[in-house]
């Protein structure tokens, strides 16, 4: 795998604020040709480096619940689970755990009832399934996706067709896949309108909240390999703000207010197992009103969806 250069890092910062910034002004600012610009871009993105994706709420699709389950598995390999659960549209991510839960999924669904069917039907049905326990998330305080695994990452956005031919918003997510710095004029040859329409819809999503166009950045050439779930059971009255504590640390990616086993659902990503050890050590673990923290470490990354999340501040 390539490393970042210099240059690259300069480029990824500026990408990083606004990612669809083009390639003549990217070039005027770093003092290099556009051919430079755009050679740099793409050999990155070739080389799994990054990806500028069009991130979107869930909402777009009519979804408002979420939940994070444990699973574990019994009289199957687990590959196949794996391969069984990524399967399904409203997976968001799928990972191997070390230990247990031998897998953590995320999902989201249109509201609590078709959570829960999803749930009871077709993920604790599916072969090999033993036990499935829910954490779900009543309200997210962050959530960012600025570093990942490239390689676990769909292709594109997957919406169901019907959605699609009454949805040019969801026409447009589609079409624009990891291209995320893909022309309005080439955007809207594809999706058979005009760019016009395509400028004014995207502007529209953005100030609504519904669609953010984001920079990720492949973990391992960070570097930034090591995660971890950290799951904290907290005194009521504390729980709010222990959440938001943790949602100022900068190596927290995730956090949730969450029904179930925890009242608090976390996610960490650091460059090493060390330093992720260190800061729930001396950050985490200091906090009032934490009774009990669990803390698991992800073996393997099987499914990635960056594109569907909740955006917030």
């Amino acid at each position: 795998m390539s490393k970042l250069t210099t240059l690259d890092r300069k480029l990824l910062a500026e990408l990083e604020g606004d990612p669809r910034r083009t390639n003549k002004d990217l070039a005027r600012y770093l003092r290099v040709t556009e051919a430079t610009v755009s050679a740099r871009i793409k050999r990155m993105e070739q080389d799994d480096l990054i990806r500028i994706i069009p991130m979107h709420d869930f909402a777009m699709i009519g979804h408002s619940a979420l939940a994070v389950l444990d699973i574990d598995i019994s009289g199957r390999d687990i590959d196949s689970v794996i391969t069984a659960l990524s399967a399904i549209d409203q997976v968001l991510s799928v990972i191997m755990m070390s230990g247990t839960p031998s897998i953590i999924i995320t999902v989201t669904e249109r509201d609590e009832r078709s959570l829960l069917n999803l749930i009871l039907s077709d993920i604790a049905q599916a072969a090999g399934v033993h036990c499935v326990e829910a954490n779900v998330i009543v309200e997210i305080l962050k959530w960012q996706t600025g570093y990942g695994l490239i390689g676990t990452i769909d292709k594109e956005p997957s919406f169901p067709p019907e959605l699609m031919a009454e949805n040019i918003d969801l026409c447009l997510l589609h079409h624009l896949g990891p291209n995320g710095r893909m022309s309005n004029r080439q955007l809207a040859r594809l999706a058979g309108v005009s760019a016009d329409t395509v400028r004014q819809r995207i502007m529209k999503l953005e100030e609504a909240g519904l669609l953010h166009f984001r920079l990720v950045v492949d973990a391992p050439s960070v570097p930034l390999e090591a995660m971890a779930y950290v799951r904290i059971k907290a005194e009521p009255k504390f729980t709010r703000s222990v959440a938001q504590t943790l949602r100022t640390i900068p190596s927290c990616s995730f956090v949730g207010l969450s029904l179930g086993r925890y009242s608090i659902i976390a996610l960490f990503n650091a460059a090493t197992r060390k330093e992720i050890v260190r800061v729930i050590s001396v950050q985490v673990t200091i906090l009032p009103g934490i009774r009990a923290i669990n803390v698991r470490e992800p073996a393997v990354v099987a499914k990635n969806n960056p594109y569907r999340a909740r955006l917030v501040d």
